[in-house]
């Protein structure tokens, strides 16, 4: 018996959006994980003709960088809640300062206390958080989130950055960071 390596089935969607934002996918057979909290009525069918096409239910992560309405729009994460169920969330953890973002955190709370979900299962990412977390390391094909390992005065700066590796390539999750100084941690 050999000891080859074998590939994982990975694909990587970047969808059309009908107005200012971003929704991406990143399925492997074993996950299916949406980047952002965007689901417009336009491209709805394609994210569930995505997970049809690696057999899965529900999504495995819903991955939302960043608190402003081109990253989760309530409208649109109430929809992605309520039809593609997702058994881990993991949002922003600095504060949510206006309506929409506000709305957003209180269908997430709603989520979780309705679904029973388990509290590792939603998590608020915080630079305290981050900084608990164990350094990656090594060739495992585990996901590594970098950011937020503080907070700035920039919102932007305060997006989640995570790095998705567990497929046979990998996709780095910047939300709207501009910091060379994130940057160059990267």
């Amino acid at each position: 018996m050999s000891d080859e390596l074998k590939g994982i089935r990975t694909r990587f969607r970047a969808y059309t959006m009908p107005s200012a934002g971003s929704c991406f996918s990143y399925a492997t057979d074993k996950e299916f994980v949406l980047i952002e909290a965007r689901a417009p009525q336009e491209i709805r069918d394609r994210i569930v003709e995505e997970m049809e096409l690696f057999q899965h239910e529900t999504i495995s992560l819903l991955h939302i960088t960043s608190w402003d309405q081109d990253h989760c729009t309530a409208s649109e994460l109430e929809w992605i809640l309520d039809n593609l169920k997702p058994r881990k969330l993991e949002y922003p953890g600095y504060e949510a300062d206006n309506d929409n973002s506000i709305k957003c955190l209180g269908l997430i709370e709603n989520y979780k206390n309705q679904r029973h979900i388990l509290s590792s299962s939603v998590v608020r990412v915080t630079p305290e958080y981050v900084n608990s977390l164990k350094s990656g390391s090594g060739y495992s094909y585990k996901n590594i989130i970098f950011h937020p390992k503080k907070y700035t005065e920039k919102a932007n700066d305060n997006s989640i950055v995570k790095f998705f590796r567990s497929g046979m390539f990998n996709v780095l999750s910047l939300g709207d960071v501009e910091s060379a100084e994130i940057a160059t941690l990267l």
